[in-house]
């Protein structure tokens, strides 16, 4: 069923900006929830419209919210020339509270990144969560442009615990192509 576009970019326009206190939480992840089939419906379509409110819910105080608008902005635009909301992201991979949302920054980096990116590098030797230095660890290895074949590969090697989550790993790699 196609959305009603405008609807949709209303609704969501009014979730981004009006945050909710603690008596309408339930309310408002209900109304995200409802949203996201048809927010997710425009962002296949890379909607001009719904970028912009994706920007603005990056800096929503609920970190739901901001992983939802870095999965959607990320995965479904091309952001690779947009040098201020990559900054953005990388700044939300080295400081958000949320490990969801770190994930979803190291993951999004790695698709959208044109080279090595230092944000990730940093995300691989520092994050606490092993699942954010998995996402950069994964994102940094399809930085080296191997395919997916390879990428592949060295994911299960990493996955059984014979190849560690760490920058001389990647670095080893590397180097066993020539790069």
């Amino acid at each position: 069923m196609l959305v009603n576009r405008q609807h949709t970019l209303a609704r969501l326009a009014h979730l981004v900006d009006a945050p909710p206190d603690s008596a309408q939480v339930k309310r408002f992840y209900n109304e995200w929830n409802a949203l996201w089939s048809a927010v997710h419906q425009l962002a296949e379509l890379q909607d001009g419209d719904l970028l912009p409110l994706l920007r603005r819910a990056l800096r929503h105080p609920d970190p739901f919210i901001r992983e939802g608008a870095l999965e959607l902005a990320g995965f479904h635009y091309d952001l690779t020339d947009d040098a201020e909301l990559l900054g953005h992201l990388r700044l939300m991979l080295h400081s958000d509270a949320s490990e969801d949302v770190r994930l979803a920054a190291a993951s999004v980096l790695g698709v959208q990144a044109n080279a090595w990116d230092e944000a990730l590098v940093w995300a691989l030797t520092n994050d606490p969560d092993e699942d954010v230095r998995r996402a950069a660890f994964a994102g940094l290895l399809r930085l080296l442009r191997l395919g997916p074949g390879p990428e592949e590969r060295w994911l299960r090697e990493v996955e059984a615990g014979r190849l560690g989550l760490t920058l001389d790993a990647l670095r080893a790699i590397a180097a066993r192509y020539d790069l």
